[in-house]
């Protein structure tokens, strides 16, 4: 997909000197994300855009500290932040690694679509991994944030979780 008017961000743009935009890849709740390219370590990374309007000094920080936090956090069906930036409009970008899968909300429309919902016995399995996966990834200052379909993430075989500290 590529960047929409409005959007903030244009392919080409850099950010930080750091993270060159290539394309506004999806929306997660009131969080942007983009496919940049992660100069500093040379690869393609996916940045998250948290907006500052509307937010607090007080509030920025707080996300700021959220998200350093998440990214101590290590569990090998997290999709950890590994580094971030600001934009020019002072909002926060953490870059992720890329993971080429459905989120759930799209995997729950294409059954809806086929008229092939997921019973209780597929469902299941997803449940105790994610239930296992926020247990695994507990630090002491620190929540997921909201666990919703958008955020969990097919890879493969598995579900991981995205979007820690930002959504």
């Amino acid at each position: 997909m590529q960047a929409q008017p409005g959007d903030g961000l244009a392919p080409g743009t850099l950010i930080s000197g750091r993270f060159e935009v290539e394309a506004f890849a999806t929306t997660v709740g009131p969080v942007r994300v983009w496919t940049a390219n992660d100069r500093k370590v040379s690869r393609t990374a996916a940045l998250w855009m948290v907006s500052n309007h509307g937010l607090t000094p007080d509030q920025v920080e707080a996300a700021r500290k959220a998200i350093r936090a998440a990214s101590a956090l290590q569990h090998k069906d997290l999709v950890s932040a590994y580094g971030s930036a600001v934009t020019a409009d002072g909002s926060l970008c953490v870059a992720t690694d890329i993971v080429p899968s459905a989120s759930l909300d799209e995997v729950l429309e294409q059954k809806r679509a086929q008229a092939m919902p997921f019973g209780l016995s597929q469902v299941l399995p997803y449940i105790t991994q994610i239930a296992e996966t926020l247990q695994g990834s507990v630090h002491p200052n620190h929540a997921h944030g909201a666990v919703c379909p958008a955020v969990i993430r097919f890879d493969g075989g598995r579900l991981r979780l995205a979007g820690v500290g930002m959504y």
